[in-house]
């Protein structure tokens, strides 16, 4: 899902899977552990745009995910996943109903091809 200006550029994006999670095997790292795959409904890699930052581009982005599992799929809950670090989306979700349901470390790699662990939150919704 994407939010554009009226001229087609993209502002903002928003992910949503909806994969059975039975189907999903476990993600392998570069080191070789095993990662679960994430519960499902389950949102991802929103970003928008610093120019339009703070205007409530990524607030419409969550709540037409939300609609979706709703209207679409029938479903009463969202997933989502966010660095503990990053308190402003932490806030954001909290901020529209989220709850964090988990906290763990996770290897990522980082934009240098660093290996990090970080700590990440698992965060959950219950739809109206």
């Amino acid at each position: 899902m994407a939010g554009l200006q009226s001229n087609g550029q993209v502002i903002g994006f928003a992910e949503l899977d909806n994969r059975p999670i039975e189907n999903i095997p476990p993600m392998t790292s570069k080191t070789g552990s095993t990662v679960p795959p994430p519960p499902r409904p389950y949102m991802c890699n929103l970003a928008i745009d610093a120019k339009y930052q703070r205007k409530g581009i990524a607030t419409s982005l969550i709540q037409n995910c939300e609609d979706i599992c709703q209207t679409y799929w029938g479903l009463d809950y969202v997933y989502l996943k966010v660095r503990k670090e990053n308190d402003s989306a932490v806030q954001l979700y909290q901020g529209l109903g989220y709850d964090i349901v988990e906290s763990r470390k996770e290897k990522t790699v980082t934009s240098k091809k660093k290996e990090e662990e970080e700590e990440i939150l698992l965060m959950k919704k219950k739809l109206n």
